[in-house]
């Protein structure tokens, strides 16, 4: 991306196993948009109009070493037998929270299966914000207190990962 545009600024870029999806602005016409595909070299670019959506960010302002380390391993975070994955991807987009600060991002890794979907929410540092499981990862699990599964019982349920039932049944 550097090579080819001189830096790393969009509005979006979602990664996949065999190609990417880059968005940026149009340097001829602020109104619009340019979608570039990346499959081994960059193809010609498609246009469409610009939106409020469309904010100019540094798409490479995060931990990348971090951050494909849990790519690698969101399906078993996410509760997905790996080999059941039918797509995983990356997104990198303009933060949607309106307190972030000017020019944060939002970076997403969604992973599918044919037995459900999931993703993780991460920070630029890598850390993970939100996990969002498949409902059929919990579906084994005893869910505690309200019948309502929050983020305090997928921590309780990760923590008791790998442990044997009587082991996870005494925590």
């Amino acid at each position: 991306m550097r090579q080819k545009f001189g830096d790393t600024s969009g509005y979006s870029l979602t990664v996949y196993p065999d190609y990417a999806s880059l968005e940026r602005p149009d340097p001829a016409d602020a109104r619009r948009v340019l979608r570039y595909s990346y499959r081994g070299g960059w193809g010609d670019p498609s246009t469409s109009a610009k939106d409020e959506r469309d904010v100019l960010v540094d798409l490479a302002a995060f931990d990348v070493e971090e951050v494909v380390g849990l790519l690698r391993g969101a399906p078993e975070t996410l509760g997905i037998n790996a080999a059941d994955v039918d797509n995983i991807y990356l997104s990198i987009d303009p933060s949607s929270d309106i307190t972030a600060p000017p020019g944060a991002i939002d970076l997403s890794i969604y992973v599918s299966s044919e037995f459900g979907s999931g993703y993780v929410e991460l920070n630029a540092d890598g850390t993970v914000n939100l996990l969002h499981e498949p409902d059929e990862a919990l579906t084994d699990f005893p869910v505690p207190g309200d019948g309502l599964i929050g983020f305090g019982d997928v921590l309780l349920v990760l923590s008791a990962w790998g442990e044997t039932e009587s082991e996870a049944d005494a925590t």
